[in-house]
């Protein structure tokens, strides 16, 4: 499913605690299509990402992929990733893939 700004599931949910301004949009899987969030991060001079998220068989594994290809050392918190039955498999293959990469998994 693909939300957009402003259209409807794209909010936000109310009991998300937001703790900044910072809201970098994607619409494909890898959040690292924005380039925005990518120039930020060398901004700060960070080096590493740890990956969360809800779908450890989509946009989370894809994400970590789009974080090494640009260049980041990417750490995979599996305690803080789900995944639906229906992509268990996806996850498991991007997994593979991660490790593969180097990604370092806790």
């Amino acid at each position: 499913m693909k939300a957009y700004k402003g259209t409807k599931g794209a909010e936000l949910i109310s009991e998300l605690h937001i703790v900044s301004n910072l809201i970098f949009d994607k619409y494909v899987g890898d959040a690292f299509s924005n380039n925005k969030l990518n120039e930020f991060l060398r901004n700060k001079n960070v080096d590493t990402i740890e990956v969360i998220g809800i779908d450890g068989g989509g946009c989370v594994a894809l994400t970590a992929l789009g974080a090494i290809k640009t260049g980041y050392n990417v750490i995979v918190n599996t305690n803080a990733i789900g995944t639906s039955t229906i992509l268990n498999k996806n996850k498991e293959k991007y997994f593979k893939k991660l490790r593969q990469q180097g990604a370092e998994f806790i």
